[in-house]
Formats: C-alpha cells, structure tokens, sequence
C-alpha cells in the first residue's frame, strides 16, 4: 500500500514511472519490465514434456497461493502439463519457511514419490527445500526434476544430474531495461507497450 501510495503521488506530479520486477496493478505508469512468469511455467513444462518423451506422472510442489509470480509459473506449468499425455499429480503449497517447506516436501514425497516420474518447483527455495528431500530418496535416472532459479547449490544440483533443469530470469537485463526506460521517458521519447518482458 505504501509503495502504491508513493507511485500515485509521482503520477500526480507527471513524473514518469517505471517499474521493474512486480506486476503492481497500477496506472498510469511509463512501463514495466518484468519476467514473462506464465510463460516460464509453460517452458518448464515443454521441458518436462519432452524429457518425458510425453508419458509419466508430474507433481506441481509450489510456493504459497496467492504469490503471483509463482502463481504465474505455477499455471504456465499445469496449462501447459494439461495439454499433454503427461498425469498431473495433486499439487500442494509448500510454504513461504525453509523448515516449513522441507517438512511439506518430505510429506508430499513420502506420499506420491513412487508414482512420481518428474516435478516442478517455480521459485528458489521450493527448490532448494525439494532438492534437499530428494536426497534422501533413491530413486535417480528418469526421475526429473525441474526448478526455478539459480544458487551454488542449485548449480551443483544441475551438475550431478540431481536436478534436470532450471528456469532462470534475466535480473540484469531487467534493470538495465528499467533504467533505459527511464532515462527514455526523462527525455521525452514515445511511451512502449506497457509491460516488457525480459
């Protein structure tokens, strides 16, 4: 409420606003740059998909309803699993709290591991807490497991093969875009499409 607040006085002074990273419901502003999120639940999906040779049973372990970047990946994914001959698994939340999401990890796996041939994880720490649960299982070779973002610990994930891939946003690119915009809209240059993704 606060930020809104702040954008809205900007708004009334016309100064131009540009914001990056978060889909703040908001207008008038100069423009947004922004992961396309639905978009990259759609290509872990297709990743998915192919590694599956299109036949299998998927699970959707996410972050917490009504965060919606990872609500946007979250269904990107299941749309996309949808379409496919690929069987979607029954989907938990897992939290927003390390310890909270290990023990919801742990649970769900106990529960569907031995149906499961891949999953999805669509931000950090469901990934690294879901990573850290399948370490304790046996099952590798076909199992697949598709993640979001990237850490050291994610990046030995993907080097051992413990992980099949990652969806990675391009942070760089947004703020250079954010601050272009910017500089653009201070100098009076045409007002773009409302949202740039990155």
């Amino acid at each position: 409420p606060t930020r809104i607040t702040e954008i809205q006085a900007f708004n009334s002074q016309h100064t131009p606003v540009v914001i990056i990273d978060r889909d703040m419901q908001l207008e008038p502003v100069y423009a947004k740059v922004m992961t396309d999120n639905y978009r990259a639940g759609q290509l872990a999906a297709q990743q998915m998909i192919a590694a599956l040779e299109n036949h299998g049973s998927v699970a959707v372990l996410g972050l917490q309803h009504g965060i919606s970047s990872t609500d946007a990946r979250e269904q990107g994914f299941i749309d996309t699993i949808r379409s496919s001959n690929i069987t979607l698994l029954p989907m938990i939340h897992l939290g927003t709290d390390v310890a909270e999401i290990r023990l919801n990890a742990e649970h769900y796996l106990n529960q569907y591991f031995e149906e499961m041939d891949g999953l999805f994880t669509p931000n950090e720490m469901t990934t690294l807490g879901t990573l850290a649960e399948l370490r304790l299982k046996a099952k590798m070779g076909k199992f697949i497991h598709i993640g979001f973002d990237i850490d050291r610990y994610l990046l030995q994930g993907l080097s051992s093969g413990e992980i099949s891939g990652l969806v990675l946003q391009q942070p760089h690119e947004m703020g250079y875009m954010g601050v272009k915009l910017a500089v653009d809209a201070l100098n009076g240059k045409e007002k773009p499409a409302a949202i740039i993704y990155t």
